[in-house]
């Protein structure tokens, strides 16, 4: 046995930690003993109730081209160092148009001459769509 295994369950205790077949359920509750899964009830003696119903469906995701949805954003991020090794992280300005976005690395670059790794952010809004709408 695990030496360690005493220390996890306590002096006296005989337990080993569960590995696979050696798993046991947690007790029943005392108001639940006896009876079958669907027919048990709560200490008042109400029968438990089904508090949500799932349904798998099958969805698929695409970009949201609806005239409500909100533009798709785009920002530059600097990727390169510091002379001190810490990274720059400087940001752009986030911009609707990817022409006027990828305008800031060139003005930061004219700044940071050995700066020349970037990161393009983009937000771009997906809608999910059911493969059939639930009812």
């Amino acid at each position: 046995m695990d030496p360690h295994a005493a220390l996890a369950f306590g002096p006296g205790d005989s337990r080993r930690r569960s590995t696979g077949s050696d798993w046991a359920a947690p007790p029943v509750p005392w108001w639940a003993q006896g009876r079958p899964v669907g027919l048990q009830r709560t200490r008042k003696g109400a029968p438990l109730a089904i508090r949500k119903r799932y349904r798998f469906l099958n969805w698929t995701i695409r970009h949201d081209n609806a005239p409500d949805a909100p533009p798709t954003r785009h920002m530059f991020r600097c990727l390169g160092e510091e002379e001190d090794g810490r990274s720059c992280g400087a940001e752009g300005p986030v911009a609707a148009d990817f022409q006027e976005a990828q305008r800031w690395p060139f003005e930061h670059l004219r700044e940071h001459q050995d700066h020349r790794s970037f990161a393009h952010v983009a937000e771009v809004p997906w809608l999910m769509i059911p493969e059939k709408e639930p009812s």
